[in-house]
């Protein structure tokens, strides 16, 4: 804007605009560290010094631990910092390295500029943080240039795409959606290439020596100092990355583009005769989401967050699916029904079913609001949805509860000779009574009331399950599950979504799989008070 309002005016906008970056993306070390240099280039720019990266990144690194003295004992900010004097000291001299490789491999025709800085940058980026990475994690893994080299023009055409999204979403919506299904396919392979690279093998895979890191970082110092003192020598015409091939990248992206968008976009349309149920992990609280082998949608229970709800549905359905058939609430709890105050701000519901039981909280009344022609399941009621029943088992019609959590919904899910007994927050009379009163057995369990005191053992050994999920929050203040529970279900594999994460049971009728989102392994069986991650 210099040329049409004036430098200094200028200036003072972007510093602005950086300062409020800064805020908006949550005032971390190394983004702190980004504003600071770039302001100090700003400034330097304006009174027109010479601008250098590396006396900005000083200045950076001395506001910074004058501030927080502890700083420097981050990780974050370590590494923040190892990597940006990496890019400036010693990533002219790697994209130099790169070109000439290039240039000797007579690879100028197929390697265009723009990768050759990419690798040379990444290359320079990791020998800086290298020391750093294998002291704090004990592991380096090479995966992370190859990452980087199919993710840059990737990541180019996901950014351009999501501000062409921020900018519709300002003046047409519909048009804002539309684009945004496009941005969602390069930024949905970025994150499937981050998943995959990262299993990927790593050496030394041993915690690092803090002395011999130490050294090795020194010794990366002193070599960048002298990079940055001595910059390489400009390369001639004939050296240089070739410019033409910038079409194969294109049509790489393109093809990656197109690709991921009918793996993600058309691939879940297809019917593979399976029934499907993802245990959300949703923290202290119950939902889960059947999808019926021709794709009908029911969700039992929202959780105690709107917010988790939302993340947790947008994980498990195809991004462009915005409509749910069916909604179950088990009974009113805060852990059961909140999550339903924001459902229908993202999913149209087709039909709404709960225990009828009334309260007055305020979460129950955002779902009365929404679900105003729900109808009310009692014991008895059955139905078949594409070689699905339900069984509603729970609770008796016309009966009276004190307690809320007695008068839970318990549904049995069956497709061929498999069966999941959802069982809500009953507790220890009402299931003792319903086992005496209708066939419990089931071979997937979805334990009652997070496995809590106020739940059965004995009656929950008697379903005889071969898998027990438990949906619990991590380091939850109630002490869910019991060892009393997880005793009795000793002879079942138990599964908890505090430890597992996100838990997707699948079946053909006959058998099971069983995916997790995150370690310990699905066939491990969980007992005690572990720690989980969050």
């Amino acid at each position: 804007l210099a040329p049409f309002i004036g430098t200094g005016k200028a200036t003072l906008l972007a510093l602005t605009l950086v300062a409020g970056y800064v805020v908006v993306a949550g005032l971390s070390f190394s983004v702190i560290r980004a504003g600071i240099m770039a302001a100090v280039l700003l400034l330097g720019w304006f009174w027109g010094r010479p601008q250098s990266g590396l006396p900005a990144l000083a200045v950076a690194a001395i506001l910074l631990t004058a501030i927080t003295p502890g700083a420097v004992r981050d990780p974050g900010f370590q590494l923040s910092f190892a990597a940006t004097a990496g890019l400036i000291a010693i990533g002219p001299w790697c994209s130099w390295a790169v070109a000439i490789v290039v240039y000797r491999l007579r690879l100028g025709r197929v390697a265009p500029l723009p990768i050759v800085r990419a690798l040379g940058l990444t290359i320079s980026a990791t020998l800086a943080t290298a020391p750093l990475v294998w002291y704090h994690f004990g592991r380096i893994t090479l995966a992370t240039l190859l990452t980087n080299l199919v993710a840059e023009p990737v990541f180019v055409l996901a950014f351009s795409l999501s501000w062409l999204v921020a900018l519709l979403s300002l003046v047409a919506g519909p048009a804002a959606w539309l684009a945004g299904l496009f941005a969602y396919y390069p930024l949905a392979f970025l994150a499937w290439l981050a998943e995959r690279t990262a299993t990927w093998p790593a050496l030394p895979d041993s915690p690092g020596h803090f002395l011999l890191a130490s050294a090795i970082l020194a010794g990366v110092m002193a070599i960048g100092l002298v990079a940055y003192l001595r910059p390489p020598r400009r390369l001639e015409r004939d050296e240089r990355a070739g410019s033409v091939p910038r079409r194969y990248v294109f049509a790489a992206v393109a093809g990656i583009w197109a690709t991921t968008a009918v793996s993600l976009g058309f691939a879940p349309m297809t019917n593979r005769q399976e029934l499907r149920v993802d245990f959300l992990d949703i923290g202290q609280g119950d939902a889960a989401l059947i999808t019926t082998p021709g794709g009908t949608q029911i969700l039992v229970d929202g959780g105690p967050s709107g917010y988790e709800l939302i993340r947790e549905l947008s994980a498990v359905m195809p991004h462009w699916d915005r409509s749910i058939d069916v909604v179950i609430l088990t009974h009113a709890d805060e852990d059961h029904v909140a999550g339903f105050a924001t459902l229908e701000d993202r999913y149209a519901v087709d039909a709404w079913f709960d225990n009828g039981q009334e309260r007055t909280t305020p979460a129950f009344a955002a779902y009365a609001r929404d679900a105003a022609e729900r109808e009310a399941l009692t014991a008895g009621r059955t139905w078949s949805v594409d070689g699905v029943r339900l069984d509603v088992l729970w609770p008796p019609e016309d009966r009276e509860f004190t307690e809320a959590n007695e008068a839970s919904i318990v549904l049995r899910v069956t497709y061929g000779d498999v069966s999941f007994l959802l069982t809500g927050d009953i507790e220890r009379d009402a299931f003792l009574e319903l086992a005496t009163e209708a066939d419990i057995t089931a071979t997937v369990l979805k334990v009652p009331h997070h496995g809590s005191r106020f739940s059965d053992p004995l009656t929950q050994a008697d379903v005889g399950a071969q898998l027990a999920i438990i949906s619990v929050g991590c380091n939850n203040n109630f002490g869910h599950p019991t060892e009393q529970v997880l005793s009795a279900l000793a002879d079942s594999t138990v599964l908890r979504t505090d430890l597992h994460g996100r838990i997707r049971v699948t079946t053909n009728g006959a058998s099971l799989r069983v995916h997790t989102e995150r370690e310990p392994k699905a066939t491990e069986i969980v007992s005690g008070a572990s720690e989980c991650r969050r």
